[in-house]
Formats: C-alpha cells, structure tokens, sequence
C-alpha cells in the first residue's frame, strides 16, 4: 500500500457513506493547496497606511515564533536566487542571493529585482497574492527607483502607541519608507528617525527586528508626547511636507486599483500637454524647469529622452500645477483636460514658493539679524542658481541682493575689526609668553604656531617684543656656547682626547660642522693629538687582551672584543699573537672542562648500575638515567650502561638473570 486510495477506492467510500447518510454529497470536494508558512494577509492594502514588505516579514517571523533572521536563512534565503551571471563571471550557474538583513534590507521595499524575487518567494511560501503592494513595485515603469526609498527606519511614535493601545497591528507603514515623506499625516510631526534609547538610526529589517521596537536595543518606540501642533498657524514648509504624505498617500491608497494603469508614457504626454497649454513655444522646457526647480537638462529627460521622473520632483510637478500626481501618472491623453484657468492662477499663487515653500518663508530671510551669503539662501530656498530666482521672482532677487549688498560690507569689516583685534591679542600673549623662558623661541617657529607664513608680520605688529625676544636669545645663545666653549678646550688637554665626532655629539651638535667653525684651534689640537690617541688606545686593548689571557676560566675571542667594543676582525689583524694564544686557551679548556665532565659521567653511571645490580634490580638504560641528575643527561649514556653491565657480567636481557 502507498497509503492513497485509488478511485475504485474512493467511490466505494462514498456510496457507503451516502447509505449510512443520505444527505451525504457524492460528488468529491476540491482541497484547496496547502501552503509552507501561514497564510498570514497583509495589513492595510488599499489604505495609505499599507504596511511594507520588511513589516510583513517581521510580523510572518513573529507568528511562527522564530527570528526574522531564522526565517530568512532557513526559509526565504535558500529559494532566492540570482539570474544567470555574465559571461564575464567564468560560470553561468544560478547563484543564492540573500541580501543581508541589516544595511541593505532597505532594497525589499523598492522596486528593483531583489523586491520582485522575494515577493514571488513569499508568495509560493504563504499563498498570498497582494505582496506586491507593499512594495513600490505597484509604481514600476511609471516612477524612478532613484532615491525612492530610505535606508534607514522611520516612525511616527504616536502611530505606534495608538495601535498598541488600541488592540490594532503594530506596523511599518511603506508611506514612512519613502524618501520624499518627512511628516505623519495623522498627527502632523516630523517622523523620527533615531532610537530614544540607544541614540542609533535603526535598520528596516535586522536578525532580530520586532515591530515598533529598535532593532538594535529593542527599545519601544512608541511614545505619546505629541507633536507639533497641526493648527492654521503650522510652518510653511510643515505644510508642503504634510501635503507631499498625503498626496503620496493617495498613491497608496489606489494602487491596487490602477497601479496597472500607470505608467511613463502617460505621465510623459500629460507633462506635455501642460508645457503646451500654458508656456510659449520654445521655453516650454525652460520653463517647466523654473517652476519645477530643476534644471533643463532633466526636463528634457523626461519628455524627450523617456528618463523616469523621481518621486521628489514630481510631487513638486503636481504642487506648482495643482493636479493630482494620481491624474498625471493614470489618466491618459486622450481624457486628460483639468481645467487651465485653475492651474495658471495656482501657479501664479506659488510663483514665489521656494521649490515650493510658502512666499512668507523666503520674504523673512533678507530680514534676518544675521544676513546669510546668496548661497545659503539659494540652498535653503531650493533655487539652482541666481539667474533662476532672478527668472521666478525678479522683485524678490532684488530684494536680498540689495540687502546683502548693504549689510555685507559692514558685516565684513565688523569681522575684520574683531579678528583683527582677537589677532593682536592672541599674538602678544604668543610673544610674551615667549619671553618670559630663559630661551624664547625662534620668532619663525612662534609665527608658524600663529599660522603666519613668516615672522615678517609679528615684526610689523610688535617690533619691541620681536627685538627683545632676538636679544634675549642671542644672549643665551652666546652663553650656551661660551660653555661648551670650555668644555671643549677641556676635552682637548685630557690624557685621552676625544674625536670630533664625539665632541660634537657631547656638546649636543647634529654634526662636526659647528664645532669645526666655532672651536678651529681645539680641533686642529685633537687633530695633532690623533696619532697619540690612536697609540694609546691600541695601547689599552693590548693590556686588556693581556688581562683576558690571564683570567680563568679564560674567555672566548668574541667576548673580548664585545667588551672593549671592538670587531673579532680588528683585534686579530692588530694584535694576531694574543688573539691567536687567547683562541688557543680557550679551546684547551673548553676540551678539558668536557672531558672532565664526561669522566664524572662514567663514574656516577658505575656506581648507579653497580648500585642497582647489588640491589637485584636490572639496570636499564631508562633506570639509570632516571636516576642521573639533570645535568649529566646525554646521548652517549646507553653506551656507558652497556661497558658497566659486560664489566659486571650482567646479561643483555632482564630475563636472563637466574
């Protein structure tokens, strides 16, 4: 039996069962397939708060009561796989691809070839056919992967404490993975991006992720200090934020419905129906850039070139114009008509919005206490350049320039006049300082700590401290020489007179040079005294090889010369008769004292062997070199045993012995 019955079987089973139960249905019921892990159904499809891809693997890790690093390696992992490599790679076979869980778990949520691998996975896996959608795969071929997604975690702590309190799925929404959203659209505050606890940006997915806590020190991030206040009074550029997450939402929020109907070709034909409607033929580029922020290349990327537009820039497409990014992206040419009279007066509306914040945001900069360079404010506004302000905004350019053209001279020498004064003071504290020490410092080497090329300008600035600061150091450069002035004349009368060399390192020169210009007649008197100075010190090795002959026990050659810091070379091609004779003693008594050693050998070993066979124990080689001290071990002892057993008549063998 295989254990499965066949349909004779199967039949039979029935008819009994339908006698015994009448209303017992004979025709047989579809089993619907079994899948690996649960059947676990993602949270918030259709809804602007769809949890992503790395959530669901979370939450999937934490109904099989495994770590998500668990599930990944024994179950997700092994059935990911690459597409055949390149002929550069010397082999075509598929290879594993796990991609790790921890800095680059970011590339699940997005749209490339990682996010399809594993949602095909974890559809064989679960069975469950909406994964898609909680990746940004629902926008591809309609949106740019580029700077889509983060790679890092981010929360809205107050979402996370209202789903805990309230019973409901703690999640990671994909609204807070995208880069172009910075704001809650429920509570209206800034997403928060790095751990209470530990200070650290957490992973979107690590080994031991859990919803709604760090992944580094699993820490609840979940809090319910609320945030900025969303009133009428919210900040400019909070609104355009808040405005992004829920237009960005709306996405979300249809993407099941119409993710198949977006697409580039639609957004490229709706794009040029705009720059047709409401720019003049032949800036219709340009222009669409200025209102965009963005440069002209890149808008003739994207209608010309079929460049795919970022998620970023066309949010800013969709504020300036006033239409829905939905409408841009899905709704074909041939019924795209919104109407032109709303998006020129929102455009004119905007038309000082910096890229797009609110005109007031921009207006309040040149009135600022502390007037920032252009291009701060053109960073700060979004602008590329000064011409494109200039081309959006000609009043408002004219106004900061003629604003920092007024505060920036008096600004500059304000800065000037307390650099100049902070400069003044640090450099007399410098010279001073200076000299004060018996030896002041080089006036170049106080210059370089000031950061001045040469000490030309602390001259200018305090010629009176500079001079002093010369005289005292001259000064104490003509007393420090004055010394070793005398040092060295008494060098030079002592019984043995030193080199150059060694008079000049004594005295603390680099080299012979100084003492050679300063100190001329004590160096011509070493010079004349070379020759005695050569004498005596043969003189005083050949007495030390003479002492050396006479110690006992006498040394070796090497030693000798180790001790009167001369080379074995040196003293045998100086004085070859002693060095010869001193070898020579050497040797002697080296053979002497290992004969005599080797005679303590053989006398210690006859009486251990005599002493062992009087006692009736056999003296083996082992036995009697138990027996020996440390230091009388050697290779020769089995002989020594051998000749003491044959002069006592002992057998070769224990066995022997009657």
């Amino acid at each position: 039996m295989n254990g499965t019955l066949n349909e004779t079987e199967w039949e039979r089973g029935l008819l009994l069962m339908h006698s015994l139960y009448p209303d017992w249905p004979l025709t047989r019921r579809a089993v619907p397939p079994r899948s690996r892990l649960y059947h676990l159904a993602p949270v918030g499809v259709g809804t602007e708060h769809v949890e992503t891809l790395t959530s669901y693997v979370t939450r999937l890790a934490a109904a099989h009561a495994v770590p998500v690093s668990k599930l990944v390696g024994h179950e997700i992992g092994p059935l990911a796989v690459r597409p055949k490599l390149g002929s550069q790679f010397a082999t075509g076979t598929q290879r594993r691809f796990v991609p790790l869980i921890n800095c680059q778990s970011y590339i699940l949520n997005a749209s490339g070839y990682a996010a399809q691998n594993w949602v095909t996975q974890l559809h064989h896996l679960t069975g469950e056919d909406k994964l898609r959608f909680l990746t940004t795969l629902c926008w591809n071929g309609a949106v740019s992967g580029e700077e889509l997604v983060r790679w890092y975690q981010a929360w809205c702590p107050q979402c996370y404490q209202g789903w805990r309190d309230a019973g409901e799925m703690v999640r990671e929404p994909l609204l807070w993975v995208l880069r172009a959203v910075s704001m809650c659209t429920l509570h209206r505050r800034q997403l928060e991006t790095r751990c209470w606890n530990c200070g650290r940006t957490p992973h979107v997915l690590t080994g031991r992720s859990r919803s709604g806590h760090c992944g580094h020190c699993q820490a609840w991030l979940g809090s319910n200090d609320p945030g900025p206040s969303g009133d009428e009074q919210t900040a400019p550029e909070e609104a355009y934020e808040l405005w992004v997450a829920r237009e960005i939402g709306g996405l979300l929020r249809a993407a099941p419905c119409v993710s198949h109907a977006m697409s580039a070709e639609i957004l490229r034909a709706n794009l040029r129906a705009c720059s047709q409607h409401l720019f003049r033929k032949g800036a219709r580029g340009r222009s669409l850039a200025r209102i965009v922020g963005a440069s002209a290349s890149q808008v003739v990327g994207w209608l010309i070139n079929g460049y795919l537009v970022k998620l970023g820039p066309l949010m800013r497409i969709s504020y300036r114009l006033g239409i829905p990014a939905l409408d841009l992206l899905s709704c074909p040419s041939e019924v795209f008509s919104p109407d032109w009279s709303l998006v020129e007066e929102n455009l004119r509306r905007t038309a000082g919005d910096a890229s797009p914040m609110n005109p007031k945001r921009v207006i309040a900069i040149p009135d600022s206490p502390h007037p920032m360079p252009l291009t701060v404010v053109l960073q700060i506004t979004g602008y590329n350049s000064l011409r494109n302000l200039r081309n959006q905004d000609a009043a408002l350019h004219r106004e900061l320039v003629v604003k920092h053209r007024g505060t920036r001279r008096a600004a500059w020498k304000k800065r000037l006049r307390e650099a100049r004064a902070s400069t003044l003071a640090v450099i007399e504290e410098a010279l001073l300082a200076s000299l004060i020490v018996d030896c002041p410092q080089l006036l170049t080497k106080t210059a370089l700590a000031l950061d001045f090329e040469s000490s030309t300008r602390l001259v200018q600035l305090f010629p009176e401290l500079c001079a002093a600061i010369i005289a005292k150091r001259a000064g104490w450069k003509g007393r420090q020489w004055a010394e070793k002035a005398a040092i060295a004349r008494q060098a030079a009368r002592q019984e043995m007179p030193p080199t150059v060399e060694s008079l000049a390192t004594s005295l603390g020169c680099r080299s012979r040079t100084p003492v050679r210009k300063r100190f001329p007649s004590v160096v011509a008197a070493l010079a004349a005294r070379s020759t005695e100075r050569v004498n005596k010190r043969r003189e005083m090795v050949r007495i030390a090889l003479e002492k050396a002959l006479n110690e006992d026990p006498p040394p070796s050659l090497d030693d000798v010369a180790k001790r009167l810091g001369r080379g074995r070379c040196t003293l045998q091609r100086l004085f070859p008769e002693a060095s010869c004779a001193l070898q020579v003693r050497y040797h002697d008594w080296k053979r002497q004292a290992a004969r005599q050693a080797r005679e303590a050998l053989e006398s210690e070993v006859a009486r251990l062997v005599l002493d062992l066979h009087t006692r009736g124990v056999y003296p083996s080689y082992d036995r009697v070199g138990s027996l020996l001290p440390a230091g009388m071990q050697g290779a020769y002892i089995v002989e020594i045993v051998r000749q003491n057993r044959e002069m006592l008549g002992i057998p070769k063998h224990h066995a022997a012995i009657s």
